[in-house]
């Protein structure tokens, strides 16, 4: 098993690799082994080539970007909703 710097989080996290390349694993052999995600070898339907999460196979790359473009939208929120951005 190796690991990686996970960068929206700054954490560090497990991921399966066999040689140079992930192992391809099933959603249910991946919960029986108490893994959080798992790879399928397969791109999503948004064309990402990553793992999946286990709870409910959603892409992670997908589930990255959707969490930046929210963290985005309430950003604006809160500055376009500022004392300094009323009249």
């Amino acid at each position: 098993m190796i690991f990686f710097l996970c960068q929206h989080k700054m954490t560090v996290i497990p991921i399966l690799i066999t040689g140079l390349t992930m192992e391809i694993i099933t959603r249910i052999d991946a919960a029986k082994r108490g893994l959080k995600r798992y790879y399928t070898g397969k791109p999503c339907k948004h064309g990402h080539d990553s793992e999946r999460w286990v709870y409910n196979g959603h892409c992670v790359e997908c589930t990255m970007e959707s969490n930046r473009r929210i963290r985005a939208e309430i950003k604006q929120i809160m500055i376009n909703s500022s004392p300094q951005h009323s009249s």
